[in-house]
């Protein structure tokens, strides 16, 4: 099988580009995977995450092999798995071999416009063009089924959970040190001010301010991570105690609160996004979450992001699902 992996952007350190990456380190261990190449949509998109992906996994950003290329070559991509209609967009407009009725739209997001599913009728002269698509959460599911009348398969983000891992004798007692994933400088500032009252050392990384890729080493040395989205799930793989809270100026600023076994199902239908609640963080609805602190939901976090969030199981659901389809 040869498979074509496909992006917008690859210039940053967000939830798209990890999930680019991770997919790809578990797929290059299938067997019966001959072969995969990355394509970029925006080629001025690329930098660090493009990068990391040639540098660590050994794939190039935008090199197709000759014998892919139409009039060049006789080989075809059996598969395509991408993101955003952009990179949909791209691929059909190029001299690319790929079989038109094997394209994955994995779909990451309800607002911005490179995440609305690829309609073949607004872009493509191929009418009868039919995609497959794959969504991270309910949300999102209900979403394009209400707007585009569109099916799809919930297949959550997958963890790396021998990288984001419980490290013994790591959960404390009681919190000392909290970690923000936040994306808001001002939000940070506030959450840094607040640490400082509630004498807990505070830490942050800002995927704009100060972007980091060993993310894990800094959730290692915590005991609460506050975050949204995936920085929640990486918190739960390692044991944390997980506030999920932040300020994006995509939407009002939102909050759902810290993970406990009763609340994870429903949170994770909103890809834990502050969605869910809907609770303003203020610093009093931060600090009442912190002092809910303790040691069961830490474990029962990890427990669940073995069973439910696993970079492995995640990507064998993704595999079945492409393996379904094909052989209708």
């Amino acid at each position: 099988m040869n498979i074509l992996i496909g992006t917008n952007h690859l210039h940053a350190i967000g939830g798209s580009e990890i999930y680019t990456y991770y997919l790809i380190q578990e797929l290059l261990k299938y067997k019966e995977i001959n072969h995969i190449s990355l394509v970029v949509a925006h080629k001025d998109y690329m930098g660090i995450m493009s990068d990391k992906i040639e540098e660590e996994l050994g794939i190039k950003c935008n090199q197709i092999p000759q014998e892919f290329i139409k009039d060049k070559g006789d080989k075809f991509f059996d598969v395509c798995i991408l993101n955003h209609n952009t990179t949909i967009q791209a691929v059909l407009q190029s001299p690319i071999n790929i079989k038109e009725d094997n394209i994955f739209q994995i779909i990451h997001g309800t607002t911005p416009g490179v995440e609305q599913p690829y309609l073949p009728e607004h872009f493509y002269t191929n009418k009868d063009l039919k995609l497959n698509y794959i969504v991270i959460s309910k949300e999102i599911q209900d979403y394009i089924k209400d707007k585009y009348k569109i099916d799809s398969i919930v297949i959550t983000n997958g963890i790396d959970c021998e990288k984001f891992k419980l490290e013994k004798f790591s959960i404390k007692s009681s919190p000392f040190r909290v970690l923000s994933l936040s994306q808001s400088i001002k939000f940070n500032k506030e959450l840094s001010e607040l640490m400082e009252e509630m004498d807990l050392q505070f830490d942050y990384i800002n995927k704009w301010d100060n972007p980091t890729w060993g993310v894990e080493e800094a959730i290692k040395k915590c005991d609460i991570v506050i975050s949204l989205g995936r920085g929640v799930y990486e918190g739960m793989a390692s044991g944390k105690f997980v506030i999920i809270a932040d300020k994006r100026n995509y939407q009002t600023s939102m909050a759902d609160g810290a993970v406990s076994p009763k609340n994870i199902e429903r949170f994770l239908e909103n890809n834990c996004s502050g969605r869910a609640m809907r609770y303003n963080p203020t610093m009093g609805f931060i600090e009442a979450e912190i002092k809910k602190y303790n040691v069961k939901d830490c474990i029962e976090n990890r427990k669940f992001a073995e069973k439910n969030l696993n970079l492995k199981k995640q990507t064998k659901k993704i595999m079945n699902f492409i393996k379904d389809k094909i052989k209708k």
